[in-house]
């Protein structure tokens, strides 16, 4: 209990410290805010709709037997109706609808299934402090997703697009010229613990940052988790994570501490990233990147768990964060796993990507005494194209090749896949989908 009291204290802490923050800047907010607040819809009534549908065909996942092959395709439509207020008041409302069509390697099999994924309402810069407050079904998104992000496990059709990542949330946040600060509190989604009827905790958390000059800041975060019903989990995090700029190159990266309980042990894990992107002056410009990811493992000589919990990452890019798709897809890459990522994109002609992947994995600790640590190689190729404001598409490919640990937990075939994908987004008024 007094870990919980603690955790409650610091929450809601810095939360009266975006608001205090908030009210020392106010005259600079409102010096350098518009006379109609920013809102994250339009005035008046908008929509939008957009959708993907997906064709994938995975041979030998989970390293499985030589004739083991899954195709199926998938898709999902996402629907929003919002209204914006010249006062700052805005509400939006949407739904997702989703299928799949033949079987996944998760087991969905011919599946139809919708959800209401949005339902919220905010105020925008509220009496000119650019407080900002969002209560609902809503998009939160901590930093850049690796901590706090997708707040729901897709777990009935298009599994592999993941559709839906919403939370039930009360999200306060503010930002000047060099602070930003943000505060949430949330309802655990049922998804997480494998239920579907009633929420199964909370989740609550703040953060704290500076932006000290353009493209670079810092930013500090705690969060707290408690799940009594499924997970018995009584979890903190502490996490420090920062940009920064060298010439045309970034240097990005976040680390993170864990504590409290999760399954009756205290929790120890230790997670992170480190990440160069360093754009090349050349012909078809390319951009190389370089990334080194840290999650913990447990010791089972010890009573406590280190092995990293990655609380709810999502996905934004190839291998960020679920690293690797192919095995972050199957096998799983974000816990007890050290990787190394290199990706080289270029850019041949104008709506045309070409980007290259290769990953090294290896597991942070053996399994068992004497064992090897040596995991995996993934391999990917991605071509996209965009074809005017409203359509884009891609093909994905990927190869990956088991090492000692995982025929040892898995088996010892190479897996590989091909997907593709069309997406298409329209809106209006108008009709000028951003």
């Amino acid at each position: 209990m007094k870990s919980r009291r603690q955790g409650v204290a610091i929450a809601v802490a810095l939360a009266l410290v975006v608001g205090r923050v908030s009210a020392l800047h106010a005259a600079e907010a409102a010096d350098s805010a518009a006379a109609t607040p920013a809102t994250p819809v339009a005035q008046g009534l908008s929509w939008s709709i957009e959708g993907t549908g997906s064709y994938h065909t995975v041979g030998r996942p989970y390293f499985g037997s030589a004739d083991a092959r899954d195709t199926w395709g998938e898709g999902f439509e996402r629907v929003r109706v919002n209204s914006g207020r010249p006062d700052g008041l805005w509400f939006s409302a949407g739904g997702v609808g989703m299928a799949t069509a033949g079987g996944d390697y998760y087991g969905a099999h011919n599946r139809i299934d919708g959800r209401l994924d949005q339902l919220e309402a905010g105020a925008a810069n509220v009496a000119g402090s650019g407080v900002n407050v969002v209560a609902g079904r809503q998009d939160l998104v901590m930093g850049d997703g690796f901590l706090i992000g997708d707040g729901y496990v897709d777990h009935r059709a298009a599994l592999w697009n993941i559709p839906l990542n919403f939370y039930d949330a009360l999200r306060v946040d503010w930002k000047n010229a060099k602070w930003h600060a943000l505060a949430f509190g949330a309802n655990l989604s049922p998804s997480l613990g494998g239920g579907d009827i009633y929420p199964l905790g909370l989740e609550y958390g703040a953060e704290l940052g500076l932006t000290p000059m353009a493209g670079a800041d810092v930013t500090a975060t705690i969060l707290r988790q408690h799940d009594k019903h499924a997970t018995d989990m009584n979890a903190a995090a502490y996490a420090l994570r920062a940009t920064w700029p060298f010439g045309t190159s970034t240097l990005t990266g976040e680390a993170v501490v864990e504590g409290g309980t999760l399954g009756g042990a205290a929790l120890r894990g230790k997670g992170g990233h480190l990440r160069f992107v360093a754009p090349v002056k050349a012909r078809w410009s390319p951009v190389a990147t370089g990334e080194y990811y840290y999650f913990s493992g447990d010791d089972p000589a010890t009573p406590r768990n280190e092995g990293y919990y990655p609380w709810q990452s999502r996905w934004s890019d190839w291998s960020q964060y679920y690293v690797g798709d192919l095995l972050a897809s199957t096998v799983g890459t974000s816990s007890n796993m050290e990787i190394l990522r290199a990706q080289l994109g270029v850019t041949p002609r104008e709506g045309t990507g070409v980007r290259m992947l290769a990953h090294r994995m290896d597991r942070n600790r053996a399994i068992a005494a004497g064992a090897s640590k040596a995991f995996a190689y993934e391999y990917d190729l991605v071509v996209d194209q965009a074809f005017g404001p409203h359509w884009s598409a891609w093909v994905m490919g990927g190869y990956a090749t088991p090492l000692d640990a995982a025929k040892t937990e898995w088996g010892g075939q190479n897996s590989g896949q091909v997907f593709a994908s069309v997406s298409w987004k329209f809106s209006g008024p108008g009709d000028d989908a951003e």
